[in-house]
C-alpha cells in the first residue's frame, strides 16, 4: 500500500496576560481564577497541554496511563486496550467527545488505543460520584474530550512526520482557520507500524527470543469541526469524526499451532450538532448526535499444509442516535441551577457467518437531572443533585449526588462528594446468543471521596497538591460464569468493594527564561470481591494493580526542551484462584525521555525536530498474560507548524 499523506487542523486556546509598564519596569501581574460555582465539591482533573502536547502522536490509552490515575490495559501495541477507573471495569468508564457519550452499547466499554490524541483539545477526568453531573452509568468515572475554538485565528496549521522503530510511519497535517463569525479546522492522521520488535517467550521452554508476527496494523481518519458565531448569544457547532483502522492480532506467547489468522477491521463514524444560546442569567445547550460503528472479526486455524477452519467470521454493527439538553440559570454569581434532560436509541446487529449466530436488537434510553449549586460564603460551597433514568421501560430508582467543598485556608482546601449510581447491562450482557440473560439488573454503586487540597505560587514558582481518598460499594456486579449447558452465561452474582488512595502534585519554575515542570501521581487501589460463595473471596480482582504511580518533568529554553516520563505498575492476579503465586503478573516500570528543538523560521512559522525514545531500559513486560508488549524503541518526529 502506497503511502499516505492526511491533513489537519488544531484549534488552541489562546491565554493572554496584561501587565502595565511604568518607571522603565514590567510591574508584576498577579492573575486569580475563579472556580465556577458549579464545580464546588466535585472532584474534576483537567490534563494540561504539555501532557498532551508530549502523546501528541499518541492514543488516549498512552495520555491516561502516563498521566492520569487511570490503569490502561494493553494487549499490545495497535490492539485494543481498555481503563480500569478506580478498580472498577472497563464499562464502568464512561467517555464523551464533545458532550455525547460514545461507549459501544454492544460491549459498553471504548477502544482507547482508537483515539488519537491529536483529534482532541481537552481532556476533563470526572472521578466517582462527580461524574453523575454528566450522566449516570459510570461507576468509576468519566473521561470527557472535545474541541475547543479560538475566534481570533485567521490561519493556522501543522504538518508533523513520524518515522520509529518497527516499521513505525505516521503522518499528520492540521489546517484550519477564520473569522470572529466563521472557524472551521480540519484534522486528519495516517498511522501503520509492522509492529514486529523481538520478545523474550516466558511462556514455552526453552525461553528465547523470537520475533512478533502478523501484527501489523493501519490506522486512518479525519475531524473536521465547524463554529458559526451567529450573534446575540447564539453559537452553532458541528463536529465530525472518521476513524478506521485494519489490524492483525498476533498470537499469544503460549500458542502452539501450526498457524492462525486473526484479524479485526474497525469503522467509526460520530457527528455532533451543538447549539448554545447566552442570554441574561440563562445559558442552555442543545446536542444532537448520529453515529455508526462496524467491526469485522475473523479467526482461522491452520489444520494442515494447504487447510485450514475457520473458528469466527463475524459482523457487528451499531448505530445510534442521541440528544441532550442542558440549562442553566444562575440568579447571581453564588448560585447556579441545571437541568439536563438526555435520551438515546441505540440498534445492535450481530451476526458470526461462520456460527450462524448472533442478535439483532435495540435500545432506548433516557435520564433527567436536576441540581443546586450554592456558594454560602467565600470559604463555603456546595451542591445537591437528583437523578433519574429509565431504560426499555424500566425504572431506576433516583440517584441522588451530594458535595461541599471549604477553602481556601491558607491555600487548603477541603471537598467531599457522595452519590449512588446505576449502570445498565450491555447489549452483548443481555442477548449473547449462547448466554444472554434479559432479566439482568442493573450494576447499583454506592460512592465517596474526599479529597484535600493545597495550592500555592511564589515568585516563579508554583505548586499544587491533591490527596485523595474514597471508597465505592458496587452490588449486582455483572459476570459471565459456566453454566450447566456447557456454555458461559451473564449474571448478576458479584458484590465489589473497592476503596482507595489518589495522590497528585506538580511543581512549576518559569526563571530566567528556564520553563520547567516535574508532576506526578500515584493511586492505590484496593478492590476485593466480596461474594462469600465464590471462590476469589476477599482477593483482588484480577488484572488491577494494587500500585500505580508516574513522574513526569519538563523542561523548556530558547527553543530546546525535553520531556521526562517514567510510570509503574505492581504486579496484577491473572485468575481467580486462592493459588496468587500461581496467578500473578510481575509489576514492571517504564521510562520515556523526548529531546527537540523548535526553531522558527519567519512570521508566524516554526520547525521542531524530536527524538523519542520509549522503554528506555528495555523492560520486557506483559499487560496482559501471554501478550508480547515492546521493548526499547525510537520515533523521530518533525513538524512544520503556521500560527
Amino acid at each position: 500500500m502506497s503511502k499516505s499523506f492526511w491533513f489537519f487542523i488544531s484549534l488552541f486556546v489562546s491565554v493572554q496576560l496584561y501587565g502595565q509598564i511604568k518607571g522603565g519596569e514590567l510591574e508584576e501581574v498577579v492573575i486569580v481564577g475563579r472556580r465556577p460555582v458549579k464545580q464546588a465539591g466535585t472532584t474534576i482533573t483537567s490534563i494540561d497541554s504539555m501532557m498532551m502536547k508530549e502523546t501528541s502522536s499518541g492514543t488516549f490509552a498512552e495520555l491516561l496511563s502516563k498521566h492520569s490515575t487511570i490503569y490502561v490495559k494493553t494487549y499490545g501495541g495497535g490492539s485494543a486496550a481498555t481503563v480500569s477507573f478506580r478498580g472498577t471495569a472497563a464499562s464502568h468508564t464512561q467517555v464523551e467527545w464533545n458532550g455525547v457519550n460514545v461507549n459501544n452499547p454492544m460491549l459498553g466499554q471504548v477502544d482507547f488505543s482508537l483515539i488519537p490524541v491529536w483529534f482532541v483539545d481537552k481532556t476533563d477526568v470526572y472521578s466517582g460520584g462527580s461524574s453523575l453531573q454528566e450522566g449516570s452509568g459510570a461507576l468509576g468515572g468519566t473521561v470527557s474530550m472535545g474541541s475547543s475554538v479560538d475566534w481570533n485565528k485567521k490561519l493556522y496549521g501543522a504538518v508533523m512526520q513520524n518515522v520509529g522503530s518497527f516499521g513505525l510511519y505516521q503522518t499528520f497535517v492540521d489546517v484550519g482557520g477564520g473569522s470572529r463569525k466563521w472557524q472551521m479546522r480540519f484534522r486528519d492522521m495516517y498511522d501503520e507500524a509492522e509492529n514486529d520488535f523481538e520478545y523474550l517467550n516466558r511462556a514455552i521452554p526453552p525461553f528465547e527470543v523470537v520475533k512478533q508476527e502478523n501484527a501489523d496494523y493501519k490506522k486512518q481518519g479525519g475531524v473536521i469541526d465547524v463554529n458559526y458565531n451567529a450573534g446575540q448569544g447564539n453559537f452553532l457547532s458541528l463536529n465530525l469524526w472518521l476513524l478506521s483502522a485494519s489490524r492483525n492480532l498476533p498470537t499469544i506467547m503460549s500458542y502452539q499451532g501450526a498457524g492462525r489468522t486473526e484479524t479485526q477491521d474497525d469503522t467509526d463514524f460520530r457527528s455532533v450538532v451543538r447549539w448554545n444560546k447566552y442570554w441574561g442569567r440563562f445559558r442552555s445547550e442543545l446536542t444532537a448526535s448520529f453515529s455508526a460503528t462496524r467491526v469485522d472479526y475473523f479467526l482461522s486455524n491452520v489444520t494442515g499444509l494447504t487447510s485450514s477452519y475457520v473458528n469466527n467470521d463475524s459482523r457487528s454493527e451499531v448505530n445510534s442516535v442521541q440528544g441532550k439538553y442542558r440549562l442553566e440559570y444562575s440568579p447571581s454569581e453564588r448560585t447556579t441551577y441545571r437541568l439536563l434532560g438526555d435520551v438515546a436509541y441505540h440498534q445492535v446487529d450481530v451476526y458470526d457467518r461462520k456460527q450462524s449466530s448472533g442478535y439483532a436488537h435495540d435500545r432506548v434510553e433516557a435520564g433527567l437531572s436536576l441540581s443546586a449549586h450554592r456558594k454560602f460564603s467565600d470559604a463555603v460551597a456546595g451542591f445537591v443533585l437528583l437523578r433519574e433514568d429509565v431504560c426499555d421501560g424500566r425504572w431506576t430508582p433516583i440517584m441522588p449526588s451530594v458535595g461541599l467543598e471549604l477553602g481556601s485556608f491558607a491555600g487548603f482546601t477541603v471537598k467531599a462528594n457522595a452519590a449512588r449510581n446505576y449502570h445498565q447491562p450491555t447489549l452483548n450482557d443481555m442477548y449473547w446468543s449462547p448466554g444472554g440473560n434479559p432479566d439482568l439488573r442493573p450494576e447499583e454503586g454506592y460512592t465517596g471521596d474526599l479529597t484535600i487540597g493545597y495550592d500555592h505560587s511564589a515568585g516563579a514558582f508554583a505548586f499544587d497538591a491533591a490527596l485523595t481518598g474514597y471508597i465505592s460499594d458496587i452490588d449486582d456486579w455483572i459476570m459471565w460464569r459456566p453454566s450447566e449447558f456447557r456454555y458461559w452465561t451473564a449474571e448478576n452474582v458479584r458484590s465489589v468493594l473497592s476503596r482507595g488512595v489518589e495522590i497528585k502534585a506538580s511543581v512549576q519554575m518559569n526563571y530566567a527564561g528556564v520553563k520547567a515542570r516535574v508532576g506526578g501521581n500515584y493511586a492505590y487501589t484496593r478492590t476485593t470481591n466480596e461474594d462469600s460463595s465464590s471462590e476469589g473471596y476477599g482477593r483482588q480482582l484480577i488484572y488491577i494493580p494494587e500500585h500505580k504511580g508516574a513522574i513526569n518533568a519538563d523542561v523548556a529554553w530558547k527553543g530546546f526542551y525535553a520531556y521526562y516520563v517514567w510510570s509503574a505498575v505492581s504486579e496484577r492476579y491473572t485468575a481467580e484462584s486462592t493459588e496468587a503465586t500461581r496467578h500473578t503478573l510481575r509489576g514492571y516500570d517504564l521510562h520515556d525521555v523526548t529531546v527537540g528543538k523548535k526553531w522558527n523560521i519567519g512570521k508566524g512559522c516554526a520547525i521542531d525536530t524530536a527524538v523519542k525514545v520509549n522503554n528506555v531500559g528495555d523492560r520486557k513486560y506483559q499487560s496482559i498474560l501471554w501478550r508480547a508488549m515492546p521493548g526499547r524503541n525510537f520515533m523521530v518526529s518533525v513538524k512544520f507548524s503556521y500560527n
